[in-house]
């Protein structure tokens, strides 16, 4: 389930661009928690993430480069990217001072995986919601019953995904 942006405004805020910067900015501030954030979220970054770049970057150059920012940016080619990174790297490095224990920066990111497959769930439950809106105008009774029962499985693991627990709907 890759997601799709339901806005068709591209000025539009991105509540889940912005949380996928925030994971990644907490993974290379802290080269222990990127590297076992990855093994522990991988199947959500590869999930929830509809940047390949900012997915390559955590993911594929996070383990080529040992998790390591600074290997990181020497393997890095693109200027934009590296300013990027930067900025984000010292951003998040600040924060880190202010969450002195390991203990509550892994609070931090448990919690924006939640955050992000909540706004995730919610972005796609819009755009069912859209489809149900269609299937009522054409009359067509069998794709609103399948459409409505796949908005049912979303409300449910919207909840779960709120309340930081597992759903199985």
């Amino acid at each position: 389930m890759n997601y799709i942006n339901p806005s068709n405004n591209k000025n539009s805020y991105d509540k889940i661009k912005d949380i996928q910067i925030q994971i990644m900015g907490t993974f290379i501030s802290d080269n222990s928690i990127w590297k076992e954030a990855t093994r522990k979220y991988k199947g959500e970054i590869s999930e929830y993430f509809n940047n390949p770049k900012i997915v390559e970057i955590i993911l594929d150059k996070g383990k080529l480069y040992d998790f390591n920012f600074e290997k990181l940016l020497d393997g890095l080619d693109n200027l934009e990217q590296k300013k990027f990174l930067r900025e984000l790297y010292f951003k998040n490095c600040e924060k880190n001072e202010e969450i002195v224990s390991v203990k509550d920066r892994w609070r931090v990111v448990d919690q924006y995986f939640v955050e992000l497959k909540r706004e995730v769930i919610r972005g796609k439950s819009a755009i069912i919601i859209n489809e149900i809106k269609e299937a009522e105008k054409r009359g067509d009774k069998e794709e609103l019953k399948r459409l409505t029962s796949k908005l049912k499985m979303f409300a449910c693991s919207c909840f779960y995904a709120r309340n930081s627990i597992e759903y199985n709907c």
